[in-house]
């Protein structure tokens, strides 16, 4: 909740159209970029991994006990 109100938050920076919008659109493109990229990155590829990696170890450890 705390990523997804930074995110919306941020939103006014990308869509401002004042004096000086060029530095508030970048700064608001990376905060919206980098937020939904980590928070996508943690919540789905992160656990992937961490399965794939068990999943390889007990293939590989002879004597596993599959559960």
């Amino acid at each position: 909740m705390t990523t997804g109100a930074m995110i919306f938050g941020s939103m006014p920076l990308m869509l401002s159209h004042d004096a000086g919008y060029e530095a508030r659109h970048a700064i608001g493109t990376v905060l919206m970029g980098g937020l939904t990229f980590g928070t996508i990155f943690t919540l789905f590829v992160l656990p992937t991994v961490y399965w794939m990696v068990k999943s390889w170890e007990d293939r590989l450890t002879p004597g596993s006990i599959r559960k």
